[in-house]
């Protein structure tokens, strides 16, 4: 009898669950909280597709000319167009395929390389300036060197790729440990941990937030890397799709203008040791020489 008493009381005196809200009153407390926000983003979304639809609407030609450019209608609708084409989709795959593959080799390296960098003197000395002397080199200067170094044409995208992320991840790992507030490193020492334990307990969280930033940032410039560096012939992907495109739209020109489609002549090979086989040593006499630009000669 007692127990069934106390049982009794104890479900008295617990809590009922709250209704949970309805979805019009959750709807209404989130526009409170993000309303400003999701209205910034639209106006300035809104602004750029405005800009782009009056000037291709009305060809707008003063200084910035909208005369060629595409309205936002076109390219919807060859945007709906190539993702119908299994040739797109292969491509746009093997792509990000390499994308991913020198963005994932670049995090395997650079992190812990940064953290030795930003922790140890010894490791920024040794590793630090070699780093530096090759980060300013852009990633088409890398193009005659990968296709000497690798024995395959994928490998040497995928290693353009991954300088294209090593850097920006390495940079922000690097600061994010030297960044790092000392306070915290001495309380870790007086809580006995080691040195291993320092690196994933201390070291490695407060850096986090830097070292994310490197991973944004170096996928960003992954994706221009891969973008702006074409590899050979044989190379599938986005930039082979996109040069295909380029060569069938000049093609389109030139039968649309009246053209024939026919190969560009065929230029004579200068003898071995020729002045017009080395134009920087003068113009010969009686040889073509090099075409100015704008010179009409």
């Amino acid at each position: 009898m007692h127990k069934s008493t106390a049982a009794g009381e104890a479900a008295q005196a617990r809590p009922e669950p709250r209704p949970s809200a309805p979805f019009a009153d959750r709807v209404a407390r989130w526009l409170s909280l993000h309303g400003l926000s999701l209205l910034l983003w639209s106006i300035s979304l809104g602004a750029l597709f405005a800009v782009w639809y009056f000037g291709t609407k009305y060809r707008v030609d003063f200084f910035i000319r909208f005369t060629n450019i595409p309205t936002p209608t076109e390219v919807f609708a060859k945007i709906l167009e190539v993702n119908k084409s299994a040739k797109y989709m292969v491509n746009i795959g093997i792509s990000v395929r390499r994308i991913l593959s020198g963005f994932c080799i670049a995090i395997i390296v650079a992190v812990p390389m940064g953290l030795l960098i930003g922790r140890y003197r010894a490791a920024r000395d040794l590793l630090l300036p070699a780093c530096e002397v090759l980060r300013p080199i852009p990633a088409i200067a890398w193009v005659p060197m990968s296709i000497m170094l690798w024995p395959s044409n994928e490998i040497s995208i995928v290693f353009i790729t991954f300088l294209g992320s090593f850097f920006p991840i390495l940079l922000n790992t690097v600061h994010g440990v030297t960044a790092l507030d000392p306070v915290l490193l001495r309380a870790g020492r007086c809580l006995g941990a080691n040195e291993a334990r320092m690196f994933w307990h201390v070291i490695l969280p407060g850096a986090l937030p830097h070292i994310f930033t490197g991973f944004a940032v170096g996928m960003g410039v992954a994706w221009r890397t891969r973008s702006g560096v074409g590899m050979g012939r044989g190379a599938r992907g986005q930039k082979w799709l996109c040069g295909g495109a380029e060569a069938l739209n000049c093609s389109r020109r030139r039968l649309r203008d009246g053209g024939r489609l026919e190969p560009a002549p065929a230029r004579p090979v200068p003898a071995p040791g020729s002045l017009w086989g080395r134009p920087w040593t003068g113009r010969q006499k009686g040889a073509p020489g090099l075409r100015r630009s704008g010179t009409g000669a």
